[in-house]
């Protein structure tokens, strides 16, 4: 009788911390990626419920290439700072983290000495009426800009990252103003 007590009550542990385990994580989002001073770096944006096994299962996958390990650490409550070798500098990449895939780019080293910056371009986060392109920031970047490059850029006035197309004439737009060459959100 005490071995089928002590059976039974094993299993209900087990499945308390594998349940537990399993909803406490919530899925994590990719806000941005950066390649400065400390290194190839991705932040991550999570409810307040992640757990920190979460942060032990991060990779980083380069496409072509090899595989690396993301160390990570929570910043605040909801948010996540993860780390990877700078061999992933210039490459497009996977980053799987808290069981959740990421494609992505890592960009060039801020320190490489990027000659070519150019306006990133995205519609204003407002509750009024969309009047006109606005800049979000610059991208840097060590060779010349093509039509049709893309990068994935962190735009802050609408919290997440999204795609941007390098457009050399940038874009008419009926009432909107052409601010010129740029990289410009442009929705499928």
């Amino acid at each position: 009788m005490k071995k089928t007590i002590f059976a039974i009550w094993i299993l209900f542990t087990l499945l308390v911390f594998t349940t537990e385990t399993a909803f406490a994580d919530s899925p994590p989002s990719l806000i941005e990626v950066r390649n400065d001073t400390s290194g190839v770096t991705f932040i991550f944006k999570v409810s307040e419920t992640f757990s920190q096994n979460g942060l032990k299962d991060g990779y980083v996958q380069v496409m072509g290439g090899g595989d690396y390990e993301l160390h990570c650490g929570m910043q605040d409550e909801t948010t996540i700072v993860c780390h990877a070798s700078f061999k992933a500098s210039g490459h497009n990449v996977v980053v799987g983290l808290g069981g959740v895939k990421f494609w992505t780019s890592v960009p060039e080293p801020r320190n490489s000495n990027p000659k070519y910056c150019y306006s990133v371009y995205d519609y204003p986060a407002q509750e009024e009426p969309e009047t006109a392109w606005q800049e979000i920031g610059r991208n840097c970047q060590r060779s010349p800009a093509q039509a049709g490059d893309q990068i994935y850029f962190y735009n802050p006035y609408w919290g997440s990252s999204f795609y941007y197309i390098y457009l050399p004439n940038g874009v008419d737009s009926g009432d909107w103003a052409n601010p010129g060459s740029g990289y410009y959100y442009v929705p499928a």
